[in-house]
């Protein structure tokens, strides 16, 4: 069974009884205890009955014994064969079987006469193993190298079927990006360093981003991760709410002879109570030809940006017009050798030169000068009215 080829012999399947004999030999037939006619526990070739084989002692080797008066040829106790004993002497002695059963070799067998066909009457059959079954183990090798050419094809062409769908949501997504009108609530600052994480196939590596924002909400930036570094371009669109934005880039990463690029979408939070100095990014993305996908979760405190400022005029108009308030939006930037205001509320300060009057313009419009502090170096804006 198995892998193993095996096959029944008996007399029939040899022409002769000699072959038959040299066939049991070969396979351990002849190994028993003497006297007996059982073969040995797990032995290859199957003896006859024991009466069979009796009988066949006196009908072939032992013939001129008779078999009324001797009775039987088994239970005998072991004897030696006499040196100088002479095989014709076996038709009247019947140890002359199972010294026949004792031999392992045609030499032996020849012997004692009609040797072999007391061996052939005696068994019934033999269990040849022939080894390996080279057929069926070359049929085997076949099939499980069919099964696994046939399962390598199957796992490539969902390969390349995936890469195919990811190659078109990378065009998706540009298309999406392109089509974006931007915007920016006012409390997103004109410039943002994000750090955290991007994780790949199960493997998180550190990335962070710089950002230079602008009013229509556009952005460039750079990004740094462990392949390198990006040149960062996209959009963010204001969500309905001041504290959230949809956000798209393209970001590329060119190598010494290769150009990656890939495209970003998630969205860009304020966490609460930060006032415009905490964002957190998260974000998923895909290379353009689909070989790399992954997710980006970023965390930024906030950097400083422009103030834009409306403010009280100082002095006196009869022409002033507008309303008479101060507000900075952003977060102020510090000055070279001053820190940044611990308050964004601006105030009048006292100048050292005289503040100047009202300038006419040529369109007959008049110029002011306010000016305000930030506990930093006093600073005017020009507003026209």
């Amino acid at each position: 069974g198995g892998v193993s080829r095996s096959r029944t012999i008996s007399r029939t399947s040899y022409a002769t009884p000699a072959l038959f004999a040299a066939a049991i030999m070969m396979h351990g037939g002849s190994r028993r205890r003497y006297g007996t006619y059982r073969e040995d526990e797990g032995a290859a070739c199957s003896m006859k009955d024991a009466g069979q084989v009796d009988l066949a002692c006196f009908n072939t080797i032992a013939h001129d014994v008779d078999s009324q008066q001797q009775g039987t040829s088994q239970g005998v106790a072991p004897v030696a064969k006499p040196p100088n004993f002479d095989p014709q002497e076996c038709r009247t002695n019947i140890h002359c079987c199972h010294w026949c059963l004792q031999c392992e070799t045609e030499d032996c067998v020849s012997t004692y006469p009609r040797c072999d066909e007391f061996f052939a009457s005696a068994f019934d059959k033999c269990t040849v193993d022939d080894g390996p079954n080279w057929v069926l183990i070359i049929l085997i090798i076949v099939c499980v190298l069919i099964v696994v050419g046939v399962g390598i094809c199957l796992a490539r062409y969902c390969y390349l079927r995936q890469r195919q769908l990811t190659c078109s949501l990378f065009i998706q997504r540009q298309m999406e990006r392109e089509k974006l009108l931007g915007s920016k609530s006012f409390e997103v600052p004109s410039r943002l360093t994000f750090s955290g994480s991007c994780t790949e196939q199960g493997m998180e590596t550190a990335c962070s981003y710089d950002l230079n924002i602008f009013k229509n909400g556009t952005f460039t930036g750079t990004g740094q991760d462990c392949d390198g570094q990006s040149e960062v371009k996209g959009m963010m669109v204001q969500d309905g709410i001041s504290t959230q934005h949809k956000i798209h880039w393209i970001e590329t990463q060119n190598h010494l002879r290769s150009k990656v690029e890939m495209e970003v979408e998630g969205t860009m939070t304020m966490l609460p109570g930060s006032s415009g100095s905490d964002f957190q990014i998260q974000a998923n993305y895909v290379t353009r030809n689909g070989s790399v996908s992954g997710n980006l979760k970023l965390h930024s405190r906030g950097t400083c940006q422009t103030s834009h400022v409306v403010g009280i005029a100082i002095g006196s108009s009869s022409h002033n017009e507008g309303t008479n308030v101060a507000v900075i939006q952003g977060i102020p930037c510090a000055l070279p050798n001053h820190a940044i205001p611990s308050s964004p509320s601006p105030c009048a300060v006292q100048q050292s030169m005289p503040l100047r009057q009202s300038e006419q313009l040529g369109n007959g419009g008049l110029q002011n000068y306010a000016v305000f502090g930030q506990a930093v170096p006093s600073s005017y804006v020009r507003r026209d009215v």
